[in-house]
């Protein structure tokens, strides 16, 4: 799959928009606006101890582990942990709670990410747990992510705009040409 940023590809295809020279790729396919996955995840209401939280990318590698995640910690740490994942990103509302869970939603990567696994599970009081709560989409447009410029769908011939977003592109429709 082609990925093609600002007129310049970064893996595969070829180049979607040149911005100094305005040209319109067109390709046959429609636009998939990208989804963020989100993923909930408690510490089961504990009241002692620790877990960790492992990553796994859509095509099942695993990116990494956390560093140990005590039983109370806040939103913003668990952010951090996360994000020291290479290749991750993430916004961490939520207090961890079953009432009020770690609401994780990956920026980075994107795309349909299996659950995380819980690891090294000490926790007191009840077990951590991870649920799905919306799953991710790989923004794309035909076989190719486009990360900003003008798109023309060659069966339509209308033309998309996208937002340059990377990993998760969303596309508006702006015209015909």
């Amino acid at each position: 799959m082609a990925i093609i940023s600002g007129g310049e590809v970064i893996s595969g295809g070829r180049p979607a928009y040149d911005a100094g020279r305005g040209h319109i790729l067109t390709i046959d396919g429609v636009p998939v606006d990208g989804v963020a996955e989100i993923q909930d995840v408690t510490d089961g209401d504990a009241t002692a101890g620790d877990f960790k939280l492992r990553v796994t990318d859509p095509g099942g590698a695993v990116m990494g582990t956390t560093a140990v995640i005590p039983f109370n910690e806040t939103a913003a740490n668990i952010k951090i942990a996360l994000d020291a994942i290479p290749g991750v990103g993430v916004t961490v509302p939520g207090v961890g709670s079953v009432a009020s869970p770690y609401i994780i939603t990956f920026v980075a990567p994107g795309g349909n990410i299996p659950l995380m696994a819980i690891v090294d599970d000490t926790l007191t009081g009840g077990p951590a747990t991870i649920a799905a709560n919306t799953a991710g989409v790989l923004g794309t447009f035909g076989d190719r992510i486009i990360l900003g410029g003008l798109v023309k769908n060659n069966a339509t011939g209308f033309v998309y705009e996208n937002d340059g977003t990377q990993p998760i592109p969303t596309y508006t429709r702006i015209d015909t040409v």
